[in-house]
């Protein structure tokens, strides 16, 4: 299911017939229904049109009008909007070129040659009413959705792109009118849909507290969905986030303090921790700022409300000192910064101040100087500043979450890769739950009896094996009441994402993960073990890898052993592995290596004329890896980097979903 669909409102209705039709269009009447005379008479705009008579006429129309132009305008088109009466979405017109082509001509040929369109289906649309709150037969409880045709919507896009040009190139649009294009609200006004609430006044902090209302109920109809964590995370990012600082990204004059302003995006932030906790998608004493870290850092990628309203105060603040024909608007806000009055101005400069980042505007010209970078560009220099702001923040958030000593450890453990480990939450393909146990094994915040908050009265013993100390390492990979049946199934589940590989390679079909695995499967070309034993001359105590690959036609063969370990064993499963099967594989004391030379699967497999490649597999119990294992993965089994990558993170995956259960078995256990 779309995330979106879940913030689709599925609560019943009032219980009452709905708005008759006439009482429709009598309400609207008032509104859109009433004709207002054009003056052609108007003063300036008698002015402007004196103005334009020495402006050169467009000498090639049809040149103008280039499918190049076309083109760019059709990519624009959103595939799925809501279509008109013809039926006919932005999708297709993209999937079908030739009756895209069609329409580009017809559109060329009437705007080259002056004819009239074909207006009576061009234009024609359809009006949605589309339900918002309070009694069903009242028809301003509605709000009106006028759905035109896509391809009419193409052409006037097609003629506004053409204008935009025209424009911009000629300087024929008066500055006042430019002027219009910024959005200046102050603290006592409220954006006004078709009429609606045209009576009401409504302040900053009320225009906020409805927003913050609405919000917090759609975050719990997030969290509480079946969605994957990354959908979730996704879903309250582009859209709540964009509600919220939308208030306060229009309110560039506003009244009270900015700080004020900051902290109710705080106490968001706060109402938000506190529903994720309800909803079991983070424990409480979780690293907060992990949760708003960026995914390539090891984060969860949640945007802070805090941060956005900051942003948001970027980018209007760049918007006013760029833009040449608001060179007026700046200067009224500049005196108010000089008389110390809230302003855009004043806010952006607290946002960067606390940042480290200075700027130096040259208004006469309408540039920003920071670091000796001149911005002339509006979007340039917000995103310059806002990436500046992100990499600041992660820089703080990494450095809190690495204060933790359990993330401290995983963070800074030689033998694994930091960036690399993190993928299967970057890419977020499980439960929240999930991700809440094994974020909370990481970080130390799971209550083994070992735990400073468990109040177990001195007894420290697993509560499933009895061993000494039931620590979150001895839980996730080392209790023997999990051995032979949790920890079989995880590491089973791990090694099914390679065999699936082997399988797509050479065109073996590979079973449902329902369906149990083929100890042998075979082609003209390979022959692949699943934990199968392999053949040997010599008595070979350890002669059962997990997977076998003998390639028939190269005399190849490759063994890949699997292993999930907690973060600071992988290194040792790795050197117990290469032992066990290349050094010496019928040693006894297993768990010290280096084995002394001796028989082994290798040896006797290349002494019957194969050629051995052996790669151990070791993931960790919360999706850990070495560093140079997507490398691995593409030389040994021939596949590219990109495959090697979703193998890795499919492997991750299955790793901390068996993780996540057997936490829940175990901790659910009062023995």
């Amino acid at each position: 299911m779309p995330a979106k669909m879940i913030l689709h409102d599925t609560g019943k209705k009032d219980k009452e017939e709905p708005p008759n039709l006439n009482n429709i269009r009598g309400y609207w009447q008032k509104i859109v229904g009433v004709s207002k005379p054009f003056n052609s008479t108007d003063r300036d705009l008698v002015a402007w049109k004196q103005s334009l008579t020495l402006q050169p006429e467009e000498d090639d129309l049809k040149k103008r009008l280039s499918r190049e132009l076309w083109d760019a305008v059709v990519r624009k088109a959103k595939p799925w909007k809501a279509h008109g009466p013809d039926g006919l979405q932005g999708f297709w017109w993209k999937a079908f070129k030739s009756a895209c082509g069609v329409l580009y001509q017809l559109a060329r040929y009437h705007l080259t040659t002056g004819k009239p369109l074909p207006i009576g289906w061009l234009t024609d649309g359809r009006i949605v009413l589309i339900y918002k709150a309070g009694s069903t037969n009242d028809p301003a409880n509605y709000r009106p959705i006028a759905c035109l045709n896509t391809c009419y919507k193409m052409l006037t896009g097609f003629i506004t792109a053409y204008l935009n040009i025209y424009v911009k190139e000629r300087h024929v649009l008066p500055e006042e009118q430019i002027a219009l294009r910024f959005p200046t609200i102050d603290g006592g006004s409220l954006y006004k849909y078709l009429g609606m609430e045209q009576a009401i006044g409504i302040g900053e902090s009320e225009a906020w507290k409805r927003v913050e209302e609405r919000c917090c109920k759609t975050a719990r109809q997030i969290w509480n969905s079946d969605l994957t964590f990354r959908q979730k995370v996704n879903a309250y990012n582009t859209t709540l986030i964009p509600a919220l600082t939308y208030v306060v990204g229009n309110i560039i004059k506003g009244k009270g303090t900015y700080a004020s302003v900051l902290k109710r995006g705080n106490k968001f932030d706060i109402k938000v921790r506190k529903i994720l906790v309800e909803l079991k998608s983070r424990y409480k004493a979780g690293c907060v700022e992990r949760l708003y870290l960026s995914t390539e850092l090891g984060g969860c990628g949640l945007k802070s409300v805090k941060d956005s309203i900051m942003e948001a105060t970027i980018y209007s603040w760049a918007y006013l000192c760029t833009k040449s024909e608001l060179r007026n608007s700046l200067g009224l806000f500049a005196d108010m910064y000089i008389r110390k009055k809230r302003s855009v101005i004043s806010d952006a400069e607290k946002v960067m101040v606390k940042h480290g980042i200075v700027a130096t505007l040259e208004p006469t010209l309408s540039i920003v100087n920071i670091n000796g970078v001149r911005h002339s560009d509006g979007r340039t220099l917000a995103r310059y500043v806002v990436e500046s702001i992100r990499a600041g923040n992660n820089i703080s958030r990494r450095g809190s979450w690495g204060a933790k000593v359990l993330a401290w450890r995983v963070l800074h453990e030689a033998k694994i890769d930091g960036s690399t480990s993190f993928t299967w939450l970057k890419d977020g393909k499980l439960s929240s739950i999930a991700v809440r146990n094994v974020s909370a094994a990481q970080e130390g915040c799971l209550i083994t009896r070992t735990h400073p908050s468990c109040k177990s009265q001195g007894n420290l013993r697993c509560r499933a094996c009895g061993n000494p100390r039931e620590t979150i390492e001895h839980v996730t990979t080392s209790c023997s009441k999990w051995l032979p049946t949790l920890y079989i199934d995880r590491h089973d589940s791990v090694g099914r994402s390679l065999h699936y590989r082997i399988c797509e390679k050479y065109d073996l079909a590979p079973p449902h993960y329902s369906q149990r695995v083929e100890s042998v499967m075979e082609n003209e070309s390979i022959k692949l073990y699943w934990d199968q034993p392999v053949q040997t001359k010599k008595l070979i105590k350890h002669n059962k890898p997990d997977i076998v690959l003998f390639d028939k036609s190269g005399k190849t063969v490759t063994i890949l052993e699997v292993a999930v370990s907690w973060f600071t064993g992988i290194g040792k499963q790795i050197e117990i592995k290469t032992n066990r099967y290349c050094v010496n594989g019928n040693w006894e004391d297993k768990l010290n290596p280096p084995y002394p030379p001796g028989d082994n699967l290798q040896r006797e497999l290349e002494i019957a004329g194969w050629r051995v490649t052996f790669l151990p597999v070791v993931i960790g119990a919360c999706g850990e890896v070495v560093p140079g294992l997507r490398d691995q993965l593409s030389q040994v089994l021939g596949i590219d980097n990109k495959k090697a990558e979703d193998c890795i993170e499919r492997m991750q995956r299955s790793a901390c979903l068996g993780t996540s259960r057997i936490i829940k078995n175990h901790l659910a256990k009062t023995a």
